[in-house]
């Protein structure tokens, strides 16, 4: 599909412009990748397509399929969710590539069970009622972040 080519390709340009830190461009290849990504959302033949991605082995990519397919099949996006908490990011990813990820996936989960985002001392055991058992390092953090 024409749309998750230019998912893809504007992820590629985006990965690139933020670790140079060049900001002004990410922000333009995210905006691209936005509106692909809504396109995707507004049919079953987008939805099954972001579907696929969240197997990519991109994690920004899992995060924006993710992030879609909470809406129809939380079953399948809040664990791609909850591991983009925990696990190894790229390794050429810089800080603020982990830290954007991380901060989103977060987002997502508290709006998906109705947490606010500086507050998610609940998450982990919402997730553990969903059979998702984060690392106690994860859980840890999340306890005590907001203070």
């Amino acid at each position: 599909m024409k749309d998750v080519k230019t998912l893809l390709e504007n992820q590629m340009f985006w990965e690139k412009a933020i670790r140079r830190d060049d900001v002004p461009s990410a922000n333009k290849y995210a905006l691209r990748m936005t509106h692909a990504v809504r396109r995707l959302r507004e049919t079953e033949a987008g939805r099954s397509e972001l579907d696929k991605l969240l197997t990519h082995s991109k994690p920004n990519i899992r995060l924006w399929a993710a992030g879609s397919a909470e809406a129809w099949a939380p079953d399948l996006a809040v664990p791609v969710l909850a591991r983009l908490l925990y696990e190894p990011l790229e390794k050429d990813g810089g800080a603020i590539e982990d830290v954007g990820i991380r901060m989103n996936a977060k987002a997502y989960l508290a709006q998906h069970f109705g947490l606010h985002p500086s507050d998610l001392r609940e998450l982990p055991g919402r997730l553990a009622d969903m059979g998702i058992d984060l690392p106690d390092e994860t859980a840890r953090r999340l306890l005590w972040e907001q203070w």
